[in-house]
């Protein structure tokens, strides 16, 4: 393999080669490639690894490179192995070679060349993204409950789990209780507290509380959204039959949480009817939780709330399923992480031997999983089935064994002709994935490795990733080079700026793509939003579906691609609608938002967990939770994966990368949702580079198909008395208020009744009679006017072609 060029030095070869490749890429290829990935695909003479940041073209360059050794080196398509950890990866790979006149015969998923080689007579489990459950993890809930069935193992599972989510994990040893201060506080800002019931709070003190009210049968609402003048507020605890709140003020001691303390009991007191019951960590801080307990369930008692705690046995009976299906999770990654990084049941045992606890809950999981493991695979292997973490671990032993022929409908191959093996994806490699690898290599010593990843990108720890194969990349292949390409082609200068804050200090930042446009990064304080009424008749203790449409309006109108992301399926807002097991908040706010719109618009809007829209893009990106608890989010169970070197600290790396990879997957503008008070630590770096979101400046976005809206505020001019003198009337009829630009009071009325029969019913009201100054406006669910009316002299006066007449109010 040689390239036209004359003697020189190393340097001054290096720079003519690449010369000559760019010349020739220029000539052979559709699009032109930059100098870096110029760079990467010249290298065809050592092992070589590429970092590719987000957006920087690395199937482009991959592409590329096989084009370039099989056009212009006259490698053989068949001598070159691509691979891929997804079907839809390896696909476009395919179809872009065919494009450029290349068919390479051998471009698969890691899983594919596995059953190339092993060809298994068992039936093989896999997750397949078509189906509602996939296979594996309907085939492992049936495992798990087959395991479950002895009668022991049940209680000892009904125990763990129990104490499980009564734990203050806050105050494990190994966490936040050994870390400084500061490293302290920072990690319970992260921790995501999980109560009975599934509520995650934010705080031990909250979820003894919400315990507390799950035990005895209290419903109760966390943290509804209520107006308080210009600001929102959300108490921790609303009672749904009662008008009770309950605050856990967790934080006292700091003048400014003191302060926030003071203004809410002010505001309580001036709420009629309403009671508020406040409690603080001190007793919890003694250790004394049924000390805790019985102040809240006397204060409750006293002000007549019913509460008689249900038996043991019927609150694991309400939680049982919900519970389960999370322990079938959390087993199911376990065991996952063991098969990615080799071990063997006898494996695990002996680390459990050498592995110090943080206490019996976590020493009783690890027991608990070191005995499912076995069980599940015992249990396939006496049922003829394999998943493809066996096939890839036995792939590996034949080739180890010197069996290097593998076949496929598409064609077969022999991996000790291979010249060169191409990777995608590489900081997801696992100790599984590189034992296959390394076998390949003992039997074919000269084979070139080419790997293209990005160490931003690295969130898949969770499911066996582990970044020292990027880290180590020279150590373990020699000889070798690290090639970057840096340039993002996809993102506007601004997102590709806010990026490299987020990931200042860990690698080589990104460039943004040539060119005068800038884009768009804002951050929006959900604090500062303020539903109008039309809104809060819709969509009631939900102000994340108002806002959101708000925000989504104008790149919709102009047929932009929207994507709303989120940490998870769970969002630490209330969503308004009916909830199912099916559903989860995500799916119901996307639900809510395409509410009215467009079959069109609903095609141009998408929502996502972060994780699942890794290599996708959209026009306008908008991070839904960045605040505490999400970015990062650090979840109890994370005690469970110790053993495999997890700590807050490595949890909070991968938790930055995650929300990097949301933010890059904007082309033209990034808005990130956060909220005063309890901001994503994340943002800190963004100061100074981003807009603010001013929600005034958005007109709300209500469909038509809901409710009538009645709006009564004071006319021009006539100052506050008109609507202050009825207030009390007004509160009497159930009328809400609502601040903002004109102040009123407002009511929604079912749209079963039609709007004359409404008119009249207002027209003849005793309120509106009896001194002038109101203006009455009567809107559909939009917020347009219907109908208006002014007092004068005492009576009604219809308003047909006034200044807002028939316009939004």
């Amino acid at each position: 393999m040689t390239f036209a060029v004359s003697n020189a030095t190393d340097v001054d070869c290096d720079q003519k080669r690449t010369e000559f490749v760019q010349e020739w890429c220029n000539q052979a290829l559709p699009e032109r490639l930059d100098d870096q990935q110029v760079r990467a695909v010249a290298s065809v003479h050592e092992h070589t690894l590429v970092t590719a940041r987000a957006g920087s073209g690395k199937t482009r360059t991959l592409i590329a490179r096989a084009a370039f050794l099989v056009r212009h080196c006259h490698v053989q398509p068949g001598e070159i192995l691509m691979l891929a950890f997804n079907r839809k990866a390896a696909e476009e790979m395919r179809n872009r070679l065919h494009l450029l006149g290349v068919d390479c015969p051998h471009v698969m998923t890691f899983h594919a060349l596995a059953y190339a080689i092993v060809h298994p007579e068992e039936a093989l489990l896999y997750d397949d993204p078509s189906e509602d459950v996939p296979r594996k993890a309907r085939e492992f809930d049936r495992i798990l409950r087959e395991f479950l069935r002895d009668p022991a193992r049940r209680e000892a599972v009904r125990k763990l789990m129990l104490a499980h989510f009564r734990h203050d994990w806050s105050r494990i040893e190994g966490s936040g209780a050994a870390m400084s201060r500061d490293e302290g506080l920072a990690y319970r800002r992260s921790l995501e507290q999980e109560a009975l019931d599934g509520t995650r709070v934010k705080s031990f003190g909250e979820k003894v509380i919400a315990n507390f009210l799950f035990e005895h049968g209290i419903p109760y609402g966390y943290e509804w959204n209520r107006m308080w003048g210009d600001r929102n507020y959300r108490p921790d605890f609303t009672l749904k039959n009662a008008k009770i709140v309950i605050e856990y003020f967790g934080m006292q001691g700091t003048p400014e949480y003191d302060e926030q303390m003071h203004d809410k009991r002010a505001y309580w007191e001036k709420q009629n009817g309403w009671t508020l019951l406040e409690y603080t960590p001190d007793l919890l801080v003694a250790g004394d939780r049924e000390a805790f307990e019985r102040r809240l369930a006397e204060d409750l008692r006293r002000l007549g709330v019913p509460g008689r705690r249900l038996r043991e046995e019927q609150i694991w009976k309400n939680i049982q399923d919900r519970v389960m299906t999370n322990l079938g999770r959390v087993l199911s990654t376990f065991i996952g992480r063991c098969r990615k990084a080799l071990w063997t049941p006898e494996d695990l045992d002996a680390r459990i031997r050498g592995h110090q606890v943080t206490d019996e809950i976590e020493s009783g999981f690890i027991g608990l999983a070191s005995e499912a493991y076995r069980f599940y695979l015992q249990r396939l292997a006496s049922e003829g089935k394999e998943d493809f973490d066996g096939l890839m671990a036995r792939s590996a032993e034949l080739v180890e064994a010197g069996t290097t022929h593998f076949e496929r409908k598409s064609g077969a191959g022999d991996l000790r002709s291979i010249r060169f093996v191409m990777i995608d994806e590489y900081q997801d490699f696992s100790p599984l994935f590189d034992r296959l690898l390394a076998a390949i290599r003992a039997q074919n010593p000269d084979v070139q490795v080419f790997a293209v990843g990005d160490d931003w990108q690295a969130i898949n720890r969770f499911a066996g990733s582990d970044l020292k194969f990027v880290t180590g990349f020279q150590g373990r292949f020699e000889p070798s080079t690290e090639l970057p390409i840096s340039t993002n082609y996809r993102s506007a200068a601004k997102v590709v700026e806010a990026g490299n804050r987020i990931m200042q200090g860990l690698g080589t930042p990104a460039k943004p793509r040539p060119g005068p446009e800038r884009g768009r990064v804002a951050v929006a304080d959900m604090a500062d939003f303020l539903p109008e009424s039309p809104e809060v008749s819709l969509w009631r203790h939900d102000i994340l579906t108002p806002a959101v449409r708000r925000l989504v309006a104008e790149p919709l109108k102009k047929g932009k691609k929207v994507a709303l992301l989120a940490r998870q399926g769970y969002l630490p807002f209330e969503i308004h609608g009916s909830s199912s097991p099916r559903e989860s908040d995500l799916e119901r706010l996307l639900r809510n938002i395409r509410r009215g719109m467009s079959q069109e618009q609903q095609r141009q809007l998408d929502a996502s967990t972060a994780h699942s829209y890794k290599g996708k893009e959209a026009d306008v990106v908008i991070v839904l939770d960045a605040v505490e608890r999400r970015y990062p989010k650090i979840h109890p169970d994370w005690v469970f994966a110790r053993i495999f070197g997890d700590s807050p600290d490595t949890i909070v790396e991968d938790e930055r990368r995650l929300f990097y990879v949301a933010c890059s997957r904007a082309i033209e503008e990034l808005i990130i949702l956060t909220e005063s008070g309890r901001r994503s630590p994340f943002l800190d770096g963004l100061a100074g580079c981003h807009d603010s979101i001013d929600w005034q400046k958005l007109a709300p976005q209500c469909p038509s198909d809901g409710d009538w809206v009645l709006r009564v505020g004071n006319g021009e001019g006539m100052g506050i008395e008109p609507t202050k003198t009825r207030a009390d009337m007004f509160k009497e009829l159930k009328f809400s208020f609502s601040g903002g630009a004109w102040p009123h009071w407002w009511l929604p009325i079912s749209k079963r009744h039609s709007k004359e029969v409404v008119c009249a019913r207002i027209e003849a009201a005793k309120w509106v009679h009896g001194c002038d100054g109101l203006d009455i406006r009567l809107c559909d669910s939009s917020g347009a006017v219907v109908a208006r009316w002014v007092l004068v002299d005492g009576v009604p006066a219809p308003v047909e072609d006034g200044p807002q007449g028939s316009k939004r109010s």
